[in-house]
């Protein structure tokens, strides 16, 4: 399926783009991409260099040009090239009192369409006019994806990230906007949330730890460089998940550049919290900071509450919350995704970002434990000398003076990382990288160690 652009994109853009025959798994929709699973002119740039450059002012095509929608027969037949999760969705979207009349009316709605120049503007109000639809807005992202109606990027054979329906930034909510999903050699196209990201990641790390070594560092490399070569050695499940964490930082990326200026933001919350990770593949059980969402009171611990979502009582403007659902559980990596339950204002607001105080401490308390040894101080020494290059260490992220007992290597890696006026290369990509996995290798094998000295500091739980 050739990519449908109305504006042909530069001769420099288009030459990045490669078209594979199909594979079992990977990139069954067909979608051309941005290849960095070979030689390519990206690496050695950072992602941020990348996503500037290139998928940026693709996507903006997308949102400004539009593309063709494909042919009603493609939408069914994606329906085998995506998870089950992504078929549900896409099904449950159009109007029919049975699967195949569902089926029925999914080629219909893409037959009427085919052809079309649409966005992600104009094509939800395409889809409501044929009375086909009750979602058109989950519909509208499937269409996109299946027409290859975003950017397409290709890490590792099998495996490649799709972002979808971006707005440019020039529209209010714009940066609210988006979809992201993942395909591996375990998975067709499958939804990058967070929810789905943290659980996976989870799963792997703690089935797999010896295994995250390798994860961590092609994180890093490809950061810092455009260059995944790390793939190779990531076992299936993590490959999946690494996938998944470029869809989701493509897409956190994208948006934090709409306003034309680079900060700390959710791609910070992203990465910081996927570092983090590689503490809890080392720990014997799952204990972190975690604030309880009803109180406000904040606790290291291997329990967290259950509770179902709140809801805004519009007329008497509260955050009701069914409190009879609360229910204690094991802790585990999806607790990095705060929900706001308190204010009528924010209710229902969720987010790895709303946690940011609780992944930050816990990132401070790491920090300390190294500093208290002769080894762990060699390899913070070592990564921050670095990391000097680029920002100032002796301040924080706000221009404050940066105290010792404030440090927070997973932050100083952020903010080298994030930062407006990043440079489009790293010259010492390759030793950044391998000395920051030294690092939390170290943190990996001494996290039960790590666990019990911050339990000490902070031994209240949280009632059962």
């Amino acid at each position: 399926m050739k990519l449908n652009l109305i504006l042909t994109l530069s001769l420099s853009l288009a030459a990045s783009y490669t078209t594979f025959a199909q594979e079992k798994y990977g990139n069954l929709i067909g979608c051309e991409n941005i290849d960095l699973s070979k030689k390519s002119k990206h690496h050695g740039k950072t992602f941020l260099h990348l996503i500037r450059e290139t998928v940026k002012p693709e996507l903006d095509i997308y949102a400004t040009q539009g593309y063709k929608v494909t042919s009603g027969q493609n939408l069914v037949d994606g329906l085998d090239k995506v998870e089950s999760k992504v078929k549900r969705q896409a099904l449950k979207s159009v109007r029919g009192s049975s699967k195949a009349q569902k089926i029925k009316n999914l080629k219909a709605i893409g037959d009427k369409l085919e052809g079309e120049t649409v966005n992600l503007y104009n094509l939800p109000g395409k889809l409501a006019a044929t009375k086909l639809v009750g979602d058109r807005y989950t519909l509208s992202t499937y269409i996109g994806l299946i027409s290859c109606g975003g950017s397409t990027m290709k890490l590792a054979p099998d495996n490649y990230a799709y972002n979808i329906h971006y707005g440019t930034g020039d529209v209010d909510k714009d940066d609210r906007t988006g979809r992201s999903f993942g395909a591996s050699r375990i998975y067709h196209a499958t939804d990058s949330s967070y929810s789905h990201y943290l659980k996976t990641l989870k799963n792997y790390v703690t089935k797999t730890p010896d295994n995250v070594q390798y994860f961590t560092k092609t994180i890093m490399e490809t950061l810092t460089s455009s260059n995944p070569r790390g793939y190779k050695k990531v076992n299936d499940h993590g490959d999946a998940v690494l996938t998944d964490f470029f869809a989701i930082w493509t897409a956190e990326q994208t948006r934090n550049i709409m306003d034309g200026y680079v900060k700390l933001h959710w791609d910070a919350a992203l990465f910081q919290t996927t570092l983090l990770s590689a503490f809890h593949a080392g720990q014997d059980k799952i204990k972190m900071f975690y604030k309880d969402p009803l109180s406000g009171k904040v606790y290291f611990t291997d329990k967290t509450y259950k509770l179902k979502w709140p809801r805004k009582n519009h007329e008497e403007e509260t955050c009701e919350v069914d409190l009879e659902s609360r229910k204690v559980k094991s802790a585990d990596l999806t607790d990095y995704i705060g929900v706001h339950y308190r204010t009528y204002k924010h209710c229902g607001r969720s987010g790895v970002n709303m946690s940011r105080n609780e992944w930050k401490k816990l990132g401070r308390e790491i920090t300390k434990y190294l500093y208290s040894s002769e080894e762990g101080s060699k390899l913070l020494a070592d990564v921050r000398e670095i990391l000097g290059e680029e920002i100032d260490l002796s301040k924080n992220e706000r221009g404050k003076k940066y105290r010792k007992s404030s440090h927070d290597i997973y932050r100083e890696l952020a903010r080298y990382l994030i930062k407006n006026d990043a440079p489009a290369s790293f010259k010492k990509w390759e030793e950044l990288s391998k000395k920051t996995n030294d690092l939390l290798e170290y943190v990996r094998a001494n996290a039960n160690t790590i666990t019990e000295i911050i339990s000490a500091k902070f031994p209240k739980q949280i009632e059962e």
